[in-house]
C-alpha cells in the first residue's frame, strides 16, 4: 500500500480519530447503499430495526415532502443548474427505488426523519454534524472519498 496517497493518508487520519472517540471502523458494502447500510447498523445497535430500504422510503418521502429545504442542495450533474421539478421528482424517485449513492442531502433528511443527529467522522476536514438540535447521542458514520476506486463512501463504527 503507498503509505503517500490520499488513501493511506485518510484511512490513517480516520482510524486515528476513531481510536480517540474509543470507536472502530465497522466496514459497509460498497454497492451504492453504504449510507443507509451505515445507518441500519448504527439503529440497530439501538436495538431499533430498519432497512435500507426503510431508510430510502424515509429519506424520499423528507426531500418530497419538504423540496424548499433540499432542492437548492442539488442539480442537474449535465448542466448544473437546479433541478426541475420534474427532476426532483425523478430524484426522490431514484433515491427510494435503485441503489442511487446517499450524501449531505439524505443525511439532512435522514437526521429530521429519524430524530437523531448524524455525525460524520471524515480524514479531510472537521467532523459534520447533522441535526445538533436533536438533543441525542448522534448516530456516527465515516466518510471516505478516496477509499474505493468508484468514489466515495461511508462506513459504521462500533465501540472498541
Amino acid at each position: 500500500m503507498n503509505k503517500l496517497g490520499p488513501r493511506f493518508k485518510e484511512q490513517q487520519a480516520i482510524k486515528e480519530k476513531l481510536e480517540g472517540k474509543k470507536l472502530k471502523l465497522k466496514e459497509i458494502p460498497s454497492d451504492g447503499d453504504c449510507l443507509f447500510a451505515g445507518l441500519e447498523h448504527q439503529l440497530r445497535l439501538l436495538d431499533l430495526n430498519s432497512s435500507v430500504a426503510e431508510l430510502r422510503s424515509q429519506a424520499a418521502e423528507e426531500l418530497e415532502l419538504n423540496p424548499e429545504q433540499y432542492s437548492p442542495f442539488l442539480s442537474n450533474t449535465s448542466t448544473g443548474d437546479m433541478l426541475t421539478s420534474a427532476e426532483y421528482s425523478d430524484y426522490c424517485e431514484k433515491m427510494r427505488n435503485t441503489p442511487a449513492w446517499g450524501g449531505q442531502v439524505e443525511i439532512k433528511a435522514l437526521a429530521t426523519r429519524l430524530k437523531k443527529p448524524i455525525q460524520v467522522i471524515q480524514g479531510e476536514g472537521p467532523d459534520i454534524l447533522v441535526g445538533e438540535e436533536l438533543k441525542t447521542d448522534p448516530l456516527i458514520l465515516t466518510y471516505h472519498r478516496h477509499l474505493h476506486g468508484l468514489g466515495e463512501h461511508y462506513n459504521s463504527v462500533t465501540k472498541s
